[in-house]
């Protein structure tokens, strides 16, 4: 008996606005889906960060931007401390997702910590990064970060 595999829901957090976040999104996304054209893909971010940039000829029914508002303007290779609460607003949504179940696996896209930590140190307390702070809103003491390049398929059980 074959069994029938659902396709996988992905969220992808686009980074810091004023760096290659948002191109690289966009990029990874569409590799993804020339692969895996099943898969649905959701990039968090401001809308005006992909205009201009590479799109398929043709809308694909399974990529969408599901907007979060940028707090101040961007203009590219200026870090603004202003935007630091938009990058962990996207963090934010990304793991409420997928705690919740609309998304299957998170992917995230470059951030600068020190832009974050300038921005909201007040609010959040030191950032020293995703791993960390992915663990802290999921209410885990014990985590672990994968880099990998070139395989096929990764498995994670939490």
């Amino acid at each position: 008996m074959i069994q029938q595999v659902a396709p996988v829901n992905l969220v992808i957090c686009s980074g810091e606005p004023a760096g290659i976040g948002p191109e690289i999104s966009l990029a990874a996304a569409l590799a993804f889906l020339e692969r895996q054209p099943a898969a649905n893909i959701t990039i968090l971010g401001d809308p005006s960060l992909f205009m201009g940039l590479q799109s398929p000829s043709s809308p694909n029914p399974h990529l969408s931007i599901t907007p979060v508002s940028l707090v101040a303007p961007v203009k590219l290779g200026h870090l603004d401390p202003s935007n630091a609460q938009y990058v962990l607003d996207i963090l934010n949504i990304a793991t409420k997702g997928c705690l919740e179940g609309r998304f299957d696996a998170m992917v995230t896209a470059p951030l600068q910590k020190s832009v974050i930590n300038d921005g909201t140190q007040a609010q959040q307390g030191f950032f020293t990064g995703h791993t960390e702070y992915l663990a802290k809103l999921c209410h885990q003491d014990h985590v672990v970060m994968m880099l990998c390049a070139n395989i096929p398929a990764g498995f994670l059980n939490l």
